[in-house]
């Protein structure tokens, strides 16, 4: 892995910084590439913003708020696409063009780590909605339904007998279960509430499926992300 060789292995302090540069460099270069139709974009977004009454020409709001707009157009407001071609440009950059697609599993760990267990610490969000839909997706368990209301503790775990989803959860559930409700389809702040997010005070880890008239059917079980076990990439589990 080039990425160990010029981390781990890296001779002087000189060296470990002109890898980072170039790293953090990669990660500039894919969210300042823009084309002319995101720009128009983005330009008309700022314009907006700075001709409202309130706004404070001496803050910066209206540079930052063009490199999101940049992020937001170009990748179709699509975090995990975003992340996707962050990494897969750094690998590209350091010369491992191939790591991200490597499957996370026991054997092909380097030789340095091939007897070190390794977990890839990540959460699940308990709640959410089918993009562009009416339609809310919770996780919870039990027949009747417990839906939880915080994120869930998951990581991808690497060890001699292979690699797997584990789930903070077995002190509820071995077997997590996703359940569907409606929900507004504006998704604005104003209609926060039904989308029972995580708890304020005196909130609960997990809420019964028919407290304040949530009545969401059960879906069906969960189901591994990205094919489960020993299947997972470098890139998914990041």
């Amino acid at each position: 892995s080039e990425f160990y060789n010029q981390t781990v292995l890296a001779e002087t302090p000189e060296q470990l910084e002109d890898f980072v540069t170039q790293w953090m460099g990669t990660y500039y270069n894919i969210s300042t590439d823009v084309d002319e139709e995101t720009k128009s974009t983005c330009d008309a977004s700022v314009s907006g913003l700075t001709s409202r009454r309130f706004y404070d020409p001496e803050s910066d709001v209206a540079s930052v708020w063009y490199d999101i707009c940049v992020v937001l157009v170009k990748y179709d407001e699509d975090w995990a696409f975003f992340v996707q071609s962050m990494l897969d440009a750094g690998a590209k950059g350091y010369g491992d063009a191939a790591f991200v697609d490597q499957i996370a599993r026991p054997e092909n760990r380097i030789e340095p780590v091939s007897k070190t267990d390794l977990l890839i610490q990540s959460a699940l969000v308990p709640n959410s909605r089918i993009r562009e839909s009416n339609t809310a997706v919770y996780l919870g368990h039990g027949d009747q339904g417990k839906l939880f209301t915080v994120p869930l503790s998951a990581a991808w775990v690497v060890e001699d007998s292979g690699a797997k989803w584990w789930y903070g959860t077995e002190d509820r559930t071995s077997q997590l279960q996703t359940y569907l409700a409606q929900t507004p389809a504006e998704f604005t702040w104003s209609d926060w509430v039904p989308f029972f997010l995580y708890p304020g005070e005196g909130g609960t880890i997990e809420i019964d499926n028919t407290q304040e008239s949530i009545g969401a059917t059960l879906y069906g079980d969960f189901q591994d992300p990205f094919g489960g076990t020993n299947a997972a990439t470098a890139m998914q589990v990041a």
